[in-house]
């Protein structure tokens, strides 16, 4: 796993922290409908047990799921307005910063 990948991860703490907000954020109607569905699809992936590249090949099925999270969410957050961001309580400069 590469080091980008780690303080990704590091720097999403954040929705994690703070599940009323994320919560807030993706019932929020600035939302768009793609940045909704793309973020229950990445849940969606982590929870249920099927995978791109199955996790029996060493490290390489770890590095799929990871990469492949980052991403869709990735994606999904530059989809959303700032102003969502700001009624869901959360600072879009933070989320911003994660994506660069």
């Amino acid at each position: 796993m590469q080091i980008k990948h780690i303080a990704l991860i590091w720097k999403m703490r954040m929705f994690i922290r703070h599940p009323l907000r994320t919560l807030r954020l993706m019932l929020s109607a600035e939302t768009p409908m793609l940045a909704k569905v793309l973020l229950l699809a990445v849940i969606g992936y982590v929870i249920f047990p099927f995978d791109i590249l199955p996790d029996l090949v060493p490290l390489v099925g770890q590095i799929d799921d990871v990469t492949f999270t980052l991403l869709v969410v990735s994606y999904a957050l530059a989809r959303i307005p700032d102003s969502a961001y700001e009624k869901a309580g959360l600072d879009p400069a933070q989320v911003k910063d994660i994506m660069r």
